[in-house]
């Protein structure tokens, strides 16, 4: 396990040190996770240990939410004249984001949904 941490605390200072060094406007964690995932067809399958030490994580990961969520109801209430367009811009957000899902998965289910009627096809092998 403490491989795997290692491994996910490496990619996330890479991620930091790109995103510090070429001013990437992407998230230096979302870098870091990006060359984590392309570096994993050069390394082989996911290592034991990256996949322990990301799954103690992700069992917790209600926790990691609680700064994000503590300051979000601070900034709140110290812009009470900005809680209305915040929770607008917050909702209208949640809305977008259900309805794109929806409509990405009903084109992925449609696309892969095929009906057994009954009728197999008949290959050139079974002649």
């Amino acid at each position: 396990m403490i491989k795997g941490l290692f491994i996910l605390f490496l990619f996330q200072s890479l991620g930091e040190a790109i995103h510090r060094f070429a001013h990437v406007p992407v998230p230096s964690a979302v870098i870091g996770m990006m060359l984590l995932f392309l570096s994993l067809p050069f390394f082989g399958a996911l290592s034991d240990d990256l996949a322990t030490a990301s799954s103690h994580l992700i069992r917790h990961m209600s926790l990691l939410f609680v700064p994000a969520a503590t300051g979000f109801i601070f900034y709140l209430l110290h812009s009470q004249n900005q809680t209305i367009p915040i929770l607008a811009v917050v909702s209208l957000g949640t809305v977008i984001v259900i309805v794109v899902t929806a409509l990405v998965m009903k084109n992925l289910v449609r696309g892969s949904y095929k009906p057994d009627n009954g009728i197999s096809k008949v290959s050139e092998n079974d002649h």
